[in-house]
């Protein structure tokens, strides 16, 4: 078993699974039948795993990233890869919506981590007060212009996604607060953990009731983004050391036993298949010789 990533954004996520599994980060790409990956970023590749999969035989665990409502669920090479494989989501209610239109088994929520960061600039010397990175929606461009307007002596900056996760990573080392609007009231957790090992905080409206309780102690949680001012005097809340103690590496030993789980279904399934009547056949056959004396072995066969 081997770990794979065919995005740049999850690289750190893949190198630090395939460290905690004591197994390879591959990148040069050269699958044989038996191999088993594990697979960040699949929807990048899917019609080429699709294939590779059909042509050779190999097996993978797909660590699932994509948001249902994501034209991700329209591309048929992806959802035949999940329905066809081991997955791990990252959140409940994405997981509820998957199911209830693919067939398709889930092992477990998938947490993102990161690698520890010691050498980062403390918060007062940050020049970005508020930041938020994505694809926002109608709604969420709305919101996000209200709250500029709302916060005109504040530094707000809005970006789209980055595509090196270097960049975005000095990107936030140079911001107090990162903005995180959760879609359908599901939250992207992978870029809450990111500003958390950045040193940010980070503010988000209402996330759904499964997962809200995790996070609240460490994100600001509001019903409205305007709610959020720094006219006020604000109690820091980030803390990704004290958030991994607490909740994060629960999580990752849920992963990685979920992951060996998912393995042994794999190697399960690749046993060959008993075929029960002629099994008996044979059995029935061997019982005749010996009660007819045709038995020519001194030894007892037991059948279990």
């Amino acid at each position: 078993m081997y770990v794979v990533s065919f995005k740049a954004c999850f690289n750190e996520n893949a190198t630090i699974l395939a460290s905690r599994l004591k197994i390879p980060f591959i990148s040069d790409l050269s699958p044989k039948s038996e191999d088993i990956m594990i697979v960040f970023g699949a929807l990048e590749q899917a019609d080429k795993l699709v294939l590779i999969q059909k042509n050779i035989g190999c097996s993978y665990i797909i660590v699932q990233s994509e948001r249902f409502e994501s034209y991700a669920f329209d591309n048929k090479y992806y959802v035949e890869l999940l329905e066809n494989n081991p997955v791990l989501d990252w959140s409940r209610l994405n997981t509820e919506k998957l199911k209830s239109r693919l067939n398709t088994k889930v092992f477990s929520f998938y947490f993102y981590d990161f690698l520890g960061n010691s050498d980062l600039p403390t918060f007062e010397s940050r020049p970005v007060d508020f930041f938020f990175t994505g694809e926002p929606n109608e709604i969420q461009k709305t919101l996000l212009e209200e709250f500029k307007k709302t916060n005109p002596r504040s530094t707000v900056e809005f970006d789209t996604k980055y595509e090196n996760p270097r960049d975005l990573f000095d990107k936030l080392k140079t911001v107090k607060y990162v903005i995180q609007m959760p879609s359908n009231s599901v939250p992207d957790t992978y870029t809450i953990h990111r500003a958390l090992s950045a040193g940010c905080e980070v503010i988000s409206l209402e996330m759904d009731a499964s997962i809200s309780p995790k996070y609240r102690s460490y994100v600001h949680i509001v019903n409205r983004l305007t709610d959020f001012t720094l006219l006020l005097e604000v109690e820091r809340r980030g803390n990704y050391e004290k958030f991994m103690n607490e909740y994060g590496l629960i999580e990752i030993e849920n992963n990685l036993r979920s992951i060996i789980f998912a393995h042994k279904t794999i190697m399960e399934a690749r046993k060959p298949k008993v075929n029960f009547s002629d099994f008996l056949e044979k059995k029935l056959k061997t019982e005749n010789k010996f009660l007819n004396g045709q038995n020519d072995d001194s030894s007892v066969q037991v059948f279990v």
